[in-house]
């Protein structure tokens, strides 16, 4: 900085450190509110939250109490008086846009808007959209699109700001996309009961599930199923099946409020040389008063009961989402009661297992 000074005869030019001149931002926020956390960082708009009267300028750390003159602030300062807007850049809130449609189908149109002004460094300067969406009516603060195919595929909303910054909102456009794989045995035996998995699909809220020939949901108990069935999962990304003698597709689709996507299916052939041991199928919803699994959810542990005195169990088996083994106890002390520790376990659904002496019982486990 250059500093003037009149003598009686002379003018003085002298050149100093950036030793006393301040920018006081967090002094007066302090001063309005005593209580302000010194280790907070000022990451919002104290114009728009009304916390400063005066604009606040750039500070080469966070928090800075006092923020001297020095070569880097003061270039700061004069591009952006210059109307050259400098980093850091106002921090744009994840939630600023809000959409009135997460899923738009052929022909439909949403609206996407900025739902606080506090939230972004001022009004739009312009929209722009992914190539599977088009900008029929804009202003300052809201844009309305609409999807003129059935793209399948995720698309996108941005608003950009004076100050270079964006910032988007994500909107699915038509009917779910094709499963990337479809996991399972091509060889199946007759009578046991077995898992397929899907891929997450984009744009699916639900599943579809399809097994060969004139398959069935939701088994009567039997040794001998004399068609496929689905015993649990056919909305989700897994579905549980109880083999029948059949070969042909095991088919999925993922669906939304637009209607199912394209397919992806796996052919089986079923292996009918008995190995398959004809187990018998307890499912939940149909035989549920033979077994308990409580809490459910649950944070730490979770217990199975047997209210049959007569029925054994013989070995619980936890299976995480994508139907990994993650946790095994096998009794050989046959008992109908057994408590489970799942305190490790990451927050998710999980598929809990029961071997019993009649029976397999499936049923979904949620760990908080």
């Amino acid at each position: 900085m250059w500093f003037a000074g009149l003598g009686s005869d002379y003018w003085e030019t002298r050149a100093y450190e950036p030793l006393n001149s301040f920018i006081p931002t967090f002094s007066a926020l302090a001063h309005k509110s005593p209580n302000q956390s010194w280790s907070t960082k000022l990451n919002y708009n104290l114009i728009c939250e009304g916390d400063t009267p005066f604009d606040s300028f750039y500070g080469e750390e966070n928090n800075t109490q006092h923020t001297s003159f020095n070569a880097n602030s003061v270039n700061w300062l004069f591009e952006e008086l210059a109307g050259n807007p400098q980093e850091p850049h106002f921090p744009i809130d994840s939630n600023a846009l809000t959409v009135n449609k997460t899923i738009v189908c052929n022909g439909e149109s949403a609206q996407v808007s900025i739902n606080s002004i506090c939230k972004v460094p001022g009004n739009v300067s312009f929209w722009s959209t992914s190539s599977n969406l088009n900008i029929s009516n804009t202003n300052v603060n809201s844009v309305t699109v609409n999807s003129s195919a059935d793209a399948r595929s995720q698309g996108w909303v941005r608003a950009h700001f004076n100050n270079g910054q964006s910032v988007d909102k994500e909107i699915w456009v038509g009917k779910p996309a094709k499963p990337s794989y479809l996991n399972g045995t091509a060889n199946p035996p007759y009578g046991d009961i077995i898992s397929y998995i899907s891929a997450p699909t984009g744009g699916a809220t639900s599943y579809k599930w399809y097994l060969p020939g004139n398959f069935g949901v939701s088994p009567s108990n039997t040794n001998n199923p004399t068609k496929w069935w689905i015993t649990q999962g056919q909305t989700e990304e897994i579905v549980y099946t109880l083999v029948g003698p059949d070969d042909g597709l095991v088919v999925v689709k993922g669906e939304n409020r637009c209607g199912r996507g394209d397919y992806k299916n796996l052919a089986v052939t079923v292996n009918n040389d008995g190995s398959g041991g004809g187990v018998l199928i307890l499912t939940k919803g149909m035989n549920q008063e033979e077994v308990r699994v409580f809490p459910n959810p649950s944070k730490n542990n979770v217990t199975v009961t047997l209210n049959d005195d007569s029925n054994k169990i013989s070995e619980i088996v936890i299976f995480d989402f994508k139907m990994n083994e993650v946790k095994r106890e096998a009794y050989n002390n046959l008992k109908n009661k057994s408590k489970i520790e799942i305190s490790r376990f990451s927050s998710g659904m999980y598929t809990i297992m029961i071997y019993t002496e009649k029976g397999i019982f499936t049923e979904k486990l949620i760990k908080e």
